[in-house]
């Protein structure tokens, strides 16, 4: 936009409006300048927590917003008000199928191949300063981001995480995944999205999610903190699920029939939340004595 005010009402960019001419103060008419050519047009954005990334009809990625995170592509801790090109992907043998964005990092597909940039984990291994091909075997069609979590789905359509483990949102015990590791489900994955640490898949209307569950995003009747590995929402299978989205702490479906938990599953999480709570003050007994 220009500049770093708040803005409260939909404010068109005037950087990707075709060529028009305006009035200035004196009468005289001048043409504003835009960043798109002949004929393109913008055909997707996506943003991250403070930053947006903007994809267009002849393959060109633009960004602006907070740079100290490298999310931008510039190679730079530079934050800029207003959108730049990432030069990066001016080779027009590139074909970006999609762009993602997360907390402090960014990607895209190219030619079914994974780019990333920004930091994408506390590791050395996870920061990448400018574009950088994920060298991994993955032929990429979907790729959805969090908070030092990214998540692709492959042509075989197998779910693959990289990123910090800090909730469980690997779908794997261990504390990191630096490079994609496949998750463990025994269905052809439909659908993926993630919200800053939690995961939900769909598999033929068969919903399955790990990560966070602090904000009981993934199970609210349950009390456990995280799921390291994936689970199955049975509980809502019945609801034929149509479509599921993941907000940063939240998770949103729409279904053909109201959700209704049953009197046995209320049951089962009460049991489960005595038994952890058992576990855990036997824990201390023991450290104790």
């Amino acid at each position: 936009m220009g500049h770093f005010d708040h803005i409260l009402a939909p404010t068109k960019v005037r950087s990707f409006s075709p060529n028009m001419n305006s009035t200035i103060g004196n009468g005289s008419e001048v043409i504003l300048p835009t960043w798109l050519a002949q004929y393109e047009t913008v055909e997707s954005i996506t943003c991250g927590a403070l930053h947006t990334l903007v994809l267009t009809t002849n393959g060109r990625i633009f960004s602006c917003g907070f740079g100290e995170t490298f999310a931008l592509g510039h190679g730079t801790v530079k934050t800029i008000p207003i959108f730049e090109e990432i030069n990066y992907f001016k080779d027009k043998s590139l074909k970006i199928n999609k762009i993602a964005a997360g907390t402090s990092h960014s990607g895209c597909i190219v030619n079914n191949h994974a780019y990333l940039w920004g930091t994408c984990g506390n590791y050395k291994a996870l920061q990448f300063k400018t574009p950088t091909f994920i060298d991994y075997d993955l032929d990429v069609s979907n790729i959805v981001m969090g908070d030092f979590l990214t998540v692709f789905l492959n042509t075989k359509l197998e779910a693959f995480t990289m990123g910090e483990n800090i909730d469980g949102q690997m779908g794997c015990p261990g504390s990191a995944n630096l490079l994609p590791k496949k998750i463990n489900i025994p269905h052809k994955i439909d659908y993926i999205d993630c919200g800053l640490n939690h995961v939900i898949v769909l598999c033929n209307s068969r919903v399955f999610a790990w990560g966070s569950n602090r904000r009981g995003q993934i199970h609210p009747k349950n009390n456990q903190q995280f799921f390291e590995s994936p689970i199955e929402l049975t509980w809502i299978f019945d609801s034929l699920p149509l479509t599921i989205h993941c907000g940063p702490q939240t998770t949103h479906l729409i279904s053909k029939q109201p959700i209704e938990l049953s009197e046995k599953m209320s049951q089962e999480v009460s049991n489960y939340a005595v038994l952890k709570k058992e576990m855990e003050n036997e824990k201390i007994y023991k450290k104790i004595g």
